[in-house]
């Protein structure tokens, strides 16, 4: 049971992870076109 619960809270981790990086890339991306 315990592994369970690691294994699902990494994964939740993990997941907000990958988010905040796809976020920062996009961010970046756009910030690149936009030369104010």
């Amino acid at each position: 049971m315990k592994n369970a619960r690691t294994g699902r809270a990494l994964a939740k981790q993990v997941s907000e992870y990958l988010l905040f990086f796809v976020a920062q890339r996009h961010n970046q991306h756009i910030n690149v076109y936009r030369i104010d």
